[in-house]
């Protein structure tokens, strides 16, 4: 059986993605504030992954030992946008908030996962959901695409380490390209003074050009189960069939 270990699990991909995994019969640990899914194989862990102390005390439940367990994937999901505005504009604590939850978070998730399953002979998977915005500069965007970048990198770091030590892991950085979720919904709302490219946000809604989270989770799913075929790193939605 495979186990999963998702963030961001209340909505959208994240969710999205809990849900094909329960449907192969995986079991999932959800990390989330809220939104807990009705499924026997579905563990629920109520946690704001941006209070690192708090994410810190939760580090042993969040990995427990499945000796068992055919693949241990840990999906590092959760994002947030944070406030679109220019820098020299924004709360010291918003700033914060966006670097703890999109880099720090993913970071500590990812050393604890390496050490709590160095041992497991299971084949063990992390997937980071990346953006193009971590290549683009956008206006508006400094903590998402500083974030994205920063998570991008830590993936190329952690692969290169591995293959060094030569376990039995896999790192990717999935691009989930643009989604009709709450984040898009967010965009649409800000101001041109905010974001001076507001407007295609929403041509990309009124064209129908938004993906559906179910169709990006079924990839993700399959590079999971079938890593074989994803040698690199980086990998885009549009590269998988």
């Amino acid at each position: 059986m495979n186990h999963y270990i998702i963030t961001g699990t209340s909505r959208g991909l994240g969710r999205a993605i809990a849900e094909e995994a329960l449907n192969t019969g995986a079991t999932v640990i959800g990390i989330a504030r809220s939104g807990a899914i009705d499924h026997k194989n579905y563990t629920h862990k109520s946690l704001d992954i941006g209070n690192i102390s708090l994410l810190l005390a939760s580090i042993p439940v969040l990995f427990p030992q499945i000796p068992d367990a055919r693949k241990i994937i840990l999906i590092n999901n959760a994002g947030t946008l944070g406030k679109v505005g220019k820098l020299g504009e924004l709360n010291s604590a918003e700033i914060e908030n966006v670097y703890s939850v999109n880099l720090t978070a993913p970071a500590i998730l990812i050393n604890a996962f390496l050490s709590a399953y160095r041992a497991i002979l299971g084949k063990k998977i992390i997937v980071n959901v990346s953006s193009g915005a971590a290549n683009n500069p956008s206006d508006g965007w400094s903590g998402y695409c500083a974030t994205k970048a920063g998570l991008a990198m830590l993936t190329l770091v952690v692969a290169k380490e591995e293959q060094l030590r030569t376990n039995n892991y896999s790192i990717y950085s999935f691009d989930p390209g643009v989604m009709d979720t709450e984040m898009q919904s967010e965009l649409r709302s800000v101001s041109e003074r905010d974001f001076s490219k507001v407007q295609q946000y929403h041509a990309l809604k009124e064209q129908n050009l938004l993906a559906e989270p179910h169709v990006v989770a079924k990839k993700i799913i399959s590079v999971v189960e079938h890593p074989e075929r994803f040698p690199e790193t980086n990998i885009s939605v549009r590269n998988v069939s």
